[in-house]
């Protein structure tokens, strides 16, 4: 992977993180993650096993050559009776060099899974000739490409990279995110929202103006904004459109646990981004149980459906409080079916089933 979590990032990646718990359920898994540090130690070594999964993480001092720590130790991971049958890659670059490597040193075949967006938006073409060549070489040489979305899909074919496609979708852990047992007590309707709260990229101001809106016509409801410790503009602006806090409450970063049962506590989710490539926190409020109202960008729409939720013109704010209003009026999605649709989709077992899959056909096919 060019991402995982580690010491210095621990949720960077976490999502790569999951499709290898997942399918290690089902055959064995080595993660190799280089990790640059400023620090003057030259390597450390974290090197862990659960189950079917082993986790190595090598830190290393930048003066040092990424490829050559990578050859080392690679070569004593593939030693013995342990060598690798196939290399899944996640993210293209920069860990795509490696896979290049991988296939021309030892012919092994790799497939690989996107998550970035640095195709969308026309970020791609921002980049030096030939970064933009080196990663078209890394799509192209690889069996199969596996975005985490069709928007993701279409966005890198839009960009030249040419290869088979196949669409696997990210995790989301059902023994954290499910519903509640029962329906709460409490009589005030409940919208949640989670993200990294960047506002050009989440549109905070925007929920706000739209809960602004709603409180004109209706007052028993609460919209929920959690995700970072850094929310005392967004808080500021609260203030400024008269919201007080019986009716906008701000949480900084919480574990998932917490996260989850937050959406247990709401009613609604709610997300009004700019941009979207596929977006981990609607499919773990689906898991929930939770309707989801967002704006319709990116991989959010391919999620959403009349049994699920609504989406809105991206930036409208107008739209957005007429649907938030509408369903406090008459909260009109089942949970349970909400919730059992989306295990189906998200969970370990069926993901990590997607993925051996792959694994089986293009070692079958070698």
């Amino acid at each position: 992977p060019s991402w995982y979590p580690n010491e210095t990032s621990p949720q960077n990646g976490d999502f790569i993180q999951r499709h290898a718990q997942a399918v290690s359920e089902l055959c064995d898994v080595t993660v190799l993650f280089l990790k640059r540090r400023k620090q003057n130690t030259k390597i450390k070594i974290s090197d862990t096993k659960q189950g079917n999964l082993r986790e190595v993480i090598v830190y290393f001092n930048n003066r040092l050559s990424y490829l050559k720590i990578f050859r080392n130790y690679f070569k004593t991971l593939n030693s013995g009776n342990n060598k690798f049958d196939l290399v899944h890659l996640n993210v293209a670059y920069p860990a795509g060099i490696l896979a290049l490597y991988l296939k021309k040193k030892y012919n092994l075949k790799y497939i690989y899974t996107e998550h970035w967006s640095a195709f969308i938006n026309g970020n791609f073409n921002k980049f030096f000739f030939i970064k933009k060549l080196i990663i078209k070489n890394i799509c192209k040489q690889s069996q199969l490409i596996l975005p985490v979305s069709e928007y993701l899909a279409n966005a890198m074919k839009s960009n030249g990279i040419t290869n088979k496609y196949q669409i696997i979708q990210n995790v989301v852990d059902n023994t954290i995110f499910y519903p509640a047992n029962k329906k709460s007590d409490l009589h005030t309707f409940r919208f949640l929202h989670v993200s990294s709260l960047n506002d050009s990229i989440k549109n905070i101001s925007g929920i706000l103006r739209a809960a602004s809106i709603v409180s004109t016509q209706l007052k028993d409801f609460q919209v929920i904004i959690a995700g970072n410790d850094n929310y005392s503009e967004h808080k500021r602006f609260a203030a400024k459109l008269g919201l007080n806090e019986n009716c906008i409450r701000f949480y900084g970063n919480m574990p998932q646990s917490q996260i989850a049962d937050l959406m247990r506590s709401a009613d609604c989710f709610l997300l009004f981004s700019n941009y979207e490539t596929s977006s981990c926190v609607v499919s773990e409020a689906h898991v929930c149980g939770l309707p989801v109202i967002s704006s319709a960008v990116g991989g959010v729409t391919e999620k959403i459906n009349a049994a699920n939720g609504v989406t809105v013109e991206k930036g409208n704010v107008e739209e957005l409080a007429k649907q938030m209003y509408l369903l406090i009026k008459s909260l009109r999605f089942e949970k349970s079916t909400i919730s059992d649709d989306s295990v189906s989709k998200y969970s370990y077992q069926a993901v990590g089933a997607q993925i051996y899959q792959i694994y089986k056909m293009v070692l079958d096919n070698a």
